[in-house]
C-alpha cells in the first residue's frame, strides 16, 4: 500500500476509534463520577455496552466528517503547508468541526469539542509525521 493510502486510510479511522475511546471515557466518569477499582472489574462490560455502540455510532455520524478531514489533511494541508505546528493546528480545528454535530445532536457540545480537540490533536502529530518521514525517504 502506498504511504498516501496510509494516511489516507490512518485519518479516516484513527478518528473514529480514538473518539469512541474518549466519549466512552466521558461517559464512565460522569456516571460514576470518578474511576474506581470497579472499572477494572466492568471492563468486559464497559467494551459491550458502551465502546462498541459508541464506536458504530461515530462510525456512522462521523464517519463522512472523518473521511473529508482525510482527504484535507492529505491533499491540502500536508503538502502546503510547512509548519508542522501550524499542521496540527490546522488538524485540531477540523476534530472539533466535525464534533460539533454530534455534540448539538446529544446535547453535549462542550464535551465532544473537548475530544474532538484532543483527537485532532493526537492525529495531526500522527499524520504529520508520516508525512514527513515519506518525504525524508529517497525514492527507490
Amino acid at each position: 500500500m502506498k504511504d498516501d493510502n496510509k494516511r489516507l486510510l490512518t485519518g479516516v479511522l484513527l478518528p473514529i476509534v480514538l473518539g469512541s475511546i474518549g466519549i466512552t471515557t466521558w461517559s464512565f466518569a460522569g456516571f460514576n463520577g470518578d474511576v474506581s477499582s470497579e472499572f477494572i472489574g466492568l471492563f468486559k462490560q464497559i467494551i459491550l455496552e458502551a465502546f462498541i455502540p459508541v464506536l458504530i455510532y461515530a462510525g456512522v455520524l462521523v464517519g463522512v466528517q472523518s473521511i473529508i478531514y482525510s482527504f484535507l489533511m492529505e491533499k491540502i494541508i500536508n503538502p502546503k503547508v510547512r509548519s508542522n505546528i501550524l499542521v496540527v493546528f490546522y488538524s485540531i480545528i477540523l476534530g472539533l468541526i466535525s464534533t460539533v454535530l454530534s455534540g448539538f445532536v446529544t446535547q453535549k457540545l462542550v464535551v465532544f469539542s473537548i475530544t474532538g480537540a484532543v483527537v485532532g490533536f493526537i492525529v495531526g502529530i500522527i499524520l504529520r509525521k508520516m508525512y514527513t518521514l515519506e518525504r525524508l525517504q529517497p525514492d527507490g
